[in-house]
C-alpha cells in the first residue's frame, strides 16, 4: 500500500512539474508586438499556453457579465493584452491602481484585435 501511495505521489509531483515548465516568462509588449507582427506565428507560440505576462496596468473594469479585466499596456498606443479574471478576484484587483506594474499569470485564448488571457491570476514575484 505504501509503495502504491509513494508512485501516486511521485505521478502527481512529475505531472506539476510539468505544468510549470511550459510556463513562458513575457512581458505585454512582447505579446502584443508578436501578435501584430502575425497573428498565426503568435498564436504557434503563445495560444493554448500559460503564461506569466509583466506589465503595466492600462485599464482595470468589469465587462457588462459582471467579468473583471485587467488591460496591460503596450508601447502600441491602441493595444493591450486583455487579461479576463474569475468573478472571485474583484475586490482583489479593486487594491491596484492604473499604472501599477504587475505580473499576471493565465491561458492565451488568442487574438481578437489584442491578446486574450483567461484564467488571469495576479502573481507576486
Amino acid at each position: 500500500m505504501k509503495i502504491i501511495l509513494a508512485i501516486i505521489l511521485l505521478s502527481f509531483l512529475i505531472i506539476s512539474a510539468n505544468a510549470h515548465a511550459e510556463e513562458v516568462i513575457v512581458s505585454a509588449d512582447q505579446v502584443v508586438q508578436d501578435y501584430e507582427r502575425n497573428s498565426i506565428s503568435g498564436d504557434m507560440k503563445y495560444k493554448g499556453k500559460v503564461v506569466l505576462i509583466e506589465g503595466k496596468i492600462a485599464d482595470i473594469s468589469v465587462e457588462n457579465d459582471g467579468t473583471p479585466v485587467i488591460y496591460l499596456g503596450s508601447s502600441h498606443i491602441l493595444a493591450a493584452v486583455h487579461c479576463i479574471f474569475p468573478k472571485s478576484a474583484i475586490a482583489q484587483l479593486s487594491k491596484l491602481e492604473t499604472g501599477q506594474q504587475v505580473t499576471i499569470r493565465g491561458t492565451i485564448i488568442g487574438y481578437s484585435m489584442v491578446p486574450h488571457l483567461k484564467n488571469a491570476k495576479i502573481v507576486n514575484r
